[in-house]
């Protein structure tokens, strides 16, 4: 008899943009199995080789993980980091295998019965709601409840209103910034030991990575948002890196690669044009952000 006691999650729900056509495309079978196998690694890495987590599961394209919070501030605070910096290496590594994903993070009441494969509770409910109706885009949503029990950003999340990143519709909500899992200031191969070892090491390859797949975005979906959101992102990032980083001609350089990703006018959203000339501009100081 199954008996629903709630305890306190922090819990995320992450979905696989672009799955619809990996199941219909030409090669549905061997691109299948290959989202499945990064799956199973990407699982057995962060369960068993990382703190953070208390589980992850992977249904169909996707990712619920989970972890249950401490009886202190301060205990829940490093959890809560814990947990964030994973979410930002899934994030990483699937993006590194060209699928991007989009999701929402809660916290709150959560039941966990592994035995009877279930997971239910309303910080569950938070965390798909966040991911339906506000991810929107390639970029993962943070409860404010999640915020409150940090006490340092580390800008491993970051909200457009304070920092600049590009938003979706005019909203503030926090996200994590995956491109930090990188610590690119000084060593442009080695990543943040905080964060997890990354699929590849060569920051030059990841990022060559990110830019075929929004190039590739652009020519396959009629999703208006999604691929010009994350070039911006990434263009918002790059004027973090040129601003603060001792590497600055690797920057420039990236720079000017995203630049010449071309946008189709069509796929333009709402203020994503103006973010985009104004990322630009701002970059190579042609105009102030």
């Amino acid at each position: 008899m199954i008996e629903v006691k709630y305890k306190e999650y922090i819990v995320a729900f992450l979905d696989v943009l672009g799955f619809k056509k990996i199941i219909q495309g030409e090669n549905s079978e061997q691109e299948t199995s290959r989202f499945f196998n990064n799956g199973r690694v990407l699982k057995e890495f962060m369960t068993n080789f990382r703190s953070g987590f208390d589980g992850i599961e992977l249904i169909s394209d996707s990712i619920i993980a989970y972890r249950k919070l401490g009886c202190s501030a301060l205990e829940n605070d490093r959890m809560t980091q814990d947990f964030l910096r994973n979410i930002c290496s899934i994030q990483f590594h699937l993006m590194d295998t060209n699928h991007p994903v989009r999701g929402g993070i809660s916290v709150g009441a959560l039941y966990v019965n592994l035995e009877e494969r279930i997971i239910t509770g309303p910080a569950f409910i938070d965390a798909f709601e966040l991911e339906c109706k506000n991810a929107n885009v390639p970029r993962i949503v943070v409860n404010q409840k999640v915020i409150d029990l940090i006490s340092n950003e580390q800008e491993i999340v970051v909200a457009p209103e304070a920092h600049g990143v590009p938003s979706v519709r005019r909203d503030s909500s926090f996200i994590i910034n995956f491109l930090n899992v990188f610590d690119l200031s000084d060593e442009l191969t080695r990543p943040t030991n905080s964060v997890g070892t990354p699929p590849r090491e060569n920051a030059n390859t990841f990022l060559r990575n990110i830019r075929r797949t929004i190039e590739r975005g652009f020519q396959q979906t009629e999703q208006n948002e999604k691929y010009s959101w994350l070039l911006a992102y990434c263009l918002w990032h790059i004027r973090r890196r040129i601003q603060t980083s001792t590497q600055r001609d690797f920057w420039q350089a990236q720079l000017l690669a995203f630049q010449g990703i071309i946008v189709p006018k069509r796929y333009l959203f709402r203020r994503g044009l103006d973010q985009i000339v104004r990322l630009k501009n701002s970059i190579t100081g042609r105009s102030k952000f």
